[in-house]
Parts: structure tokens; sequence; C-alpha cells
């Protein structure tokens, strides 16, 4: 097996509904994965200042009496950052969802968001659905013979997720293992893109651009010389797909 573990952090998060640019945060769980494949993980459930919907509770069984004493994810985010930062690999289940939610409560602490080009991601959704697209719980049966009665809880999701990436790497899927394939075919921003989502595109002169609405094509820099409070709107993040 070519890669192996060095640094890396894995990472799940639990929300209180799908949308990375609208829910909240409502459980991390990180941890070192060392070399032998052992994991030193670190768990916080997360007030996230909003009701928990229904729906999501179904999913996760996280309920709003479980976070109403727990400290917000502003609270938490420093001390979180500051772990990411250590990290030379990120590893997450399904990483562009992940690390969309990340930085948009980095952002609302008003802390820098995580920036793609300091990391190298290892994400094994991303990397068997380069040959057929399944679930966490569908991974877990087929690379692991398991079918997991507790997903949805971050520490869970984390640990399966890391088993998960060890049988594949070690000859359970036909994934390349010269490092530089598994981290491109696992990082969560398309090529050309500045953001996960794709409204903020590179130029070809080093610029970038907006991909999307009434200034499509526009720099950030003109944007921020000749209508900041459309560019504060932006970042703001108070629009929808």
């Amino acid at each position: 097996m070519g890669l192996k573990p060095e640094d890396w952090l894995v990472f799940d998060l639990e929300a209180t509904g799908p949308r990375p640019d609208k829910d909240r945060i409502v459980q991390i769980s990180s941890g070192w994965v060392r070399e032998d494949w052992s994991l030193e993980m670190e768990t916080f459930l997360v007030n996230p200042g909003i009701p928990i919907p229904q729906d999501s509770i179904r999913i996760h069984h996280i309920t709003d009496e479980m976070v109403k004493d727990q400290p917000s994810c502003k609270t938490l985010a420093p001390e979180v950052l500051e772990k990411f930062k250590k990290a030379k690999v990120l590893v997450a289940y399904n990483a562009s969802y992940d690390l969309q939610l990340m930085n948009q409560e980095l952002t609302l602490a008003g802390l820098e968001p995580l920036k793609h080009a300091d990391y190298r991601f290892l994400a094994p959704y991303l990397l068997w659905v380069k040959s057929e697209p399944r679930r966490l719980g569908d991974a877990a049966k087929k690379f692991l013979g398991e079918s997991p009665d507790n997903l949805h809880d971050a520490e869970q999701d984390a640990r399966i997720t890391v088993r998960v990436l060890k049988a594949m790497l070690e000859g359970g899927l036909p994934v390349p293992d010269d490092g530089e394939t598994a981290y491109k075919w696992s990082s969560p921003v398309r090529e050309g893109n500045v953001t996960t989502c794709g409204r903020i595109k590179w130029r070809d002169d080093g610029e970038m651009m907006l991909a999307f609405g009434q200034f499509r094509g526009r720099t950030l820099r003109g944007l921020a010389q000749d209508n900041p409070d459309y560019l504060k709107w932006i970042l703001r993040g108070d629009f929808s797909d």
C-alpha cells in the first residue's frame, strides 16, 4: 500500500440540515490517524443557535435539549482551526459538504476559512464514486462486511470512514497508490474553482471572478472597488442556488 497515514486528520460533522451555506453544525468529531491506523478522536456537541428540524433529528438523533447547554461553534472554532492547521491531509467521507459547512462556520466566527490549496484531501466517497456511487453505510457493507446501525453520529461516522479508507487502500478498490492521483480524486474543488460550490472561479490571469448572478465574470477586486455592498452580501451568504 503506497499511501500511509502521516499527519492525517479525519473529521465528520452533523448539522441542522443538508445545506452547508444555510445550516449550522450540531456535532464535530475530529481525530489524528496514526501510522498504525489507530485514532485519537475528540468529539463535541454544538449549540447551533437555531432549532434543529425534526427531519434532521430523525437522522442523527441530536435534539435541542442535548445541545442547549453546549458551546457554540463560534466558541469552539479557534481550537478546531488550530487543530486543522497542523494537518497535512484532511480525511472526510464527503469532503465537499463537510468543508463547505466548516468554512461557513469559521466565517461566521470571524476566522479565516480553510484554504483548499493548503491541504491534500482523502475522501473515500470521492475515491469510490469513480467506480460506483454509494453512501457510508454501503461502503461499510462492501469493504468491511458490516452494516452499522449507528450512522449519523459524527464520531461513529469518522471511525467508519477511516476503516473504509484503510480497506480501500489495502486493495479493496483499484485506487492508484501513488498518492498524487488519490489526492486529486479526493479534492472537493474542481479544477478552476476557488470555492467548492463553483460560485467563484480563477481567471487565466490569476484574478478571482464571480461565476453567477448579475456580475458574472466580474473580478472580486473590481467589485470591492465599485460595488462593495454586493461583495459583502455574497460573503454573508444570504443568497440561494
